[in-house]
């Protein structure tokens, strides 16, 4: 399938505290991209859901989606569905750059839902996140499944690339480069995917936890018998979950209740 919308696609959103509540205050969209009416929380937060008038992420898409979000703020955002990746020609491409700026004292914990590769597609990604400071609070939830597995469609996908970059006071605190090309190595075997179709990631940033909240998160992974991970703690002090499973239904209950233990 190809994409029908001849120029780059744009989500433009951003967050701001008005009289202690957290309200969006500017939103700019193109097709396929829109965002649902925000969902205002009594703890005065709020919550976003990005939508997309497409069936998936088809050939030729070129998506641009910008968030900030302000000082003093308090935002969840989701997507509505799963991100299917279609079927593309061999010269074919679909690309996303996603940039994040959330401010001081702000909270933001991103959750897209899981992102399926179909055979034969090709896909770029980049997500880029700007941290005003050490009180600039982030949470990134994201599940790579390896294709239909229940179409018997795993691990065909031509391409997949995914960039994330998380960036402080001028300084990187992470860089991570997922990029797969089943064609090239095997994706299924020790050091990759190691048997499972699904990969959890959980970026932790900025949220101080306690070792009992690590053994706890530890306790949550090893609870599900069928799926293998842990968690790290990186050179700068934050955290990042991974997690190999069998369906993304697990793999996002034991992300929200590693969220949890950070709130």
């Amino acid at each position: 399938m190809k994409s029908k919308f001849a120029q780059q696609s744009k989500l433009y959103l951003r967050v701001e505290e008005k009289n202690n509540r957290t309200c969006l205050v500017d939103n700019f969209s193109t097709p396929p991209l829109k965002v649902m009416r925000p969902f205002y929380r009594s703890d005065q937060g709020m919550e976003l859901m990005i939508m997309s008038a497409s069936a998936g992420i088809l050939a030729g898409d070129d998506q641009l989606i910008d968030i900030g979000i302000g000082a003093n703020t308090n935002v969840e955002i989701s997507s509505q569905s799963f991100e299917k990746i279609f079927t593309m020609k061999p010269d074919e491409l679909a690309v996303r750059n996603t940039t994040i700026q959330v401010g001081p004292n702000a909270s933001l914990i991103y959750n897209p839902l899981t992102t399926i590769p179909f055979r034969g597609s090709s896909y770029r990604a980049k997500t880029s996140i700007q941290l005003e400071d050490e009180t600039s609070r982030f949470i990134m939830m994201d599940i790579i499944n390896s294709g239909r597995v229940d179409s018997g469609e795993s691990f065909q996908f031509r391409k997949f690339q995914s960039v994330t970059e998380i960036i402080s006071q001028g300084e990187y605190l992470y860089l991570d480069n997922c990029h797969f090309e089943p064609e090239q190595s095997q994706m299924a075997d020790f050091g990759m995917f190691e048997g499972f179709t699904h990969l959890l990631t959980v970026l932790i940033f900025h949220h101080q936890l306690a070792e009992e909240k690590k053994a706890e998160i530890r306790k949550i992974i090893d609870s599900h018998p069928s799926v293998q991970g842990g968690i790290s703690t990186t050179w700068s002090g934050n955290y990042v979950v991974r997690v190999l499973g069998g369906n993304s239904q697990e793999l996002e209950k034991i992300a929200k209740k590693v969220t949890e233990q950070c709130q």
